[in-house]
């Protein structure tokens, strides 16, 4: 079983602030500084949202329609385990913070 983690890096300052980040460079926010602290210690490569929203919309046959509305949450891991032709037959979130949970709870709706 082949297993690909995808993280989205920490909660920047304008993520605190509900604004589009885009293409700007922006600083990670306290409670961001925190969770990438935290996915640092797993995991090496934290990708931006919507890099991350793309291989999911590709992985999870996301439509074009529902793909904005998908939030990924900042500093937890989401794992997809693929089988031998790379299809996902598992996906969660490592943790058992109420934050992960909620995230899983999510997933699974």
């Amino acid at each position: 079983m082949n297993k690909l983690v995808l993280l989205r890096h920490g909660e920047s300052v304008w993520n605190l602030e509900n604004r589009f980040t885009g293409w700007t460079d922006v600083d990670l926010s306290t409670h961001g500084l925190e969770e990438a602290a935290l996915a640092g210690q797993l995991l090496k490569e934290p990708a931006h949202g919507n890099t991350i929203r793309a291989l999911i919309k590709y992985l999870d046959r996301v439509s074009d329609e529902r793909i904005p509305a998908l939030e990924v949450p900042t500093g937890i891991p989401l794992v997809y385990e693929l089988d031998k032709n790379l299809t996902p037959r598992a996906r969660y979130y490592l943790g058992d913070s109420p934050r992960a949970r909620e995230a899983q709870k999510e997933l699974e709706s």
